[in-house]
C-alpha cells in the first residue's frame, strides 16, 4: 500500500508503474498485466507501525475502499474510485498527462454510494 498527497499523484504513479513494468518484463511476460491498481481519495482513521516491517500501516474506510477499487478492476488497469457526485470530466495529472473518467459506476462491498 502506498499513500499519496493527491489523486493525481496516485494515478500518475500507477500509470508510470504500468509503463515501467511493460518495458521491463520477466521471461517474456509483462508484469503490468498482472497488477490491479486502485486508489480512493479520503482520510485514514489511524496509522501505526506494521507488525513485521515497523513501517507506517494505515487503517480506515478510505484504505478499505482503495482495496475494493483495485480488486474490482481487470489486471493492467489503473482506477481511481471517487464518490460519483460531481466528478465527471478530465483529471489533470502532475506529469502533463490527462486521465479521463471511465464512467464506470459500481457499488462495491461495504459502500452505500457507487464509486
Amino acid at each position: 500500500m502506498l499513500v499519496f498527497s493527491s489523486p493525481p499523484d496516485a494515478i500518475s504513479f500507477g500509470l508510470r508503474l504500468q509503463e515501467y513494468l511493460n518495458d521491463n518484463f520477466v521471461a517474456d511476460v509483462s508484469l503490468a498485466g498482472l497488477l490491479q491498481i486502485g486508489a480512493h481519495e479520503g482520510n485514514f482513521s489511524s496509522m501505526g507501525p506494521h507488525n513485521i516491517t515497523s513501517r507506517a500501516d494505515y487503517y480506515g474506510r478510505a484504505v478499505n475502499r482503495a482495496a475494493r477499487v483495485a480488486g474490482a478492476q481487470s489486471p493492467g488497469q489503473v482506477f481511481l474510485g471517487m464518490i460519483t457526485q460531481g466528478h465527471d470530466g478530465v483529471l489533470l495529472l502532475n506529469d502533463g498527462l490527462q486521465a479521463s473518467f471511465a464512467g464506470i459506476r459500481r457499488l462495491l462491498k461495504g459502500m452505500q454510494t457507487p464509486v
